[in-house]
């Protein structure tokens, strides 16, 4: 859902695809303002008819931005500030008019990292002689509802990260190494 304060994404790609009855598939491409707008001009031809089987169909999509992922799509049931299907959503364009509901939304993605080390004196607290990371271990990333999102291993120094994540609260388990 779009929220007052949210700012918005400039240059993100938005592809209009429209399909011809004749099968001819033309796509206009734009990319959003510094307000996050965008808009597609001069569109509909003389030969359009307007509602008969022989119109063309709209598909609008936008391509992820770098660093984001997509949003819930549909959600609290008003169109006019949820998020649509960003792979495609059908457009019903009317001639002469405005629509501008199909949005997109997209947060931006998180990276969830750490090191597993060796509690030399075995007291459970960070000391400044526990910097012997351990190699190997099994990190495991499992969101609120007990799925697993991501499993990784410690790299030499015993460092692990989870990149690309979507914001929201999860749970990072290691899995204890031999000995």
């Amino acid at each position: 859902i779009q929220d007052v304060g949210e700012p918005p994404i400039e240059d993100a790609e938005v592809t209009l695809t429209i399909t011809y009855p004749d099968s001819t598939v033309v796509t206009v491409v734009a990319l959003t303002d510094t307000n996050g707008l965008y808009e597609f001009t001069s569109l509909i031809d003389e030969d359009y008819a307007g509602g008969t089987t022989n119109d063309p169909t709209f598909e609008i999509s936008v391509a992820t931005p770098l660093g984001y992922v997509p949003t819930l799509v549909d959600q609290g049931g008003d169109d006019t500030v949820d998020s649509d299907e960003h792979t495609g959503v059908t457009a019903t364009p009317i001639q002469g008019t405005q629509d501008d509901t199909y949005d997109f939304g997209f947060v931006q993605e998180v990276a969830i990292s750490g090191t597993v080390l060796e509690d030399v004196d075995g007291d459970g607290v960070f000391d400044p002689e526990d910097t012997t990371g351990i190699p190997g271990v099994t990190v495991t990333l499992t969101d609120t509802n007990g799925v697993v999102v991501a499993t990784t291993t410690t790299d030499e120094n015993g460092a692990y990260i989870f990149p690309n994540v979507s914001p929201g609260d999860y749970l990072v388990t290691e899995t204890d190494p031999a000995g």
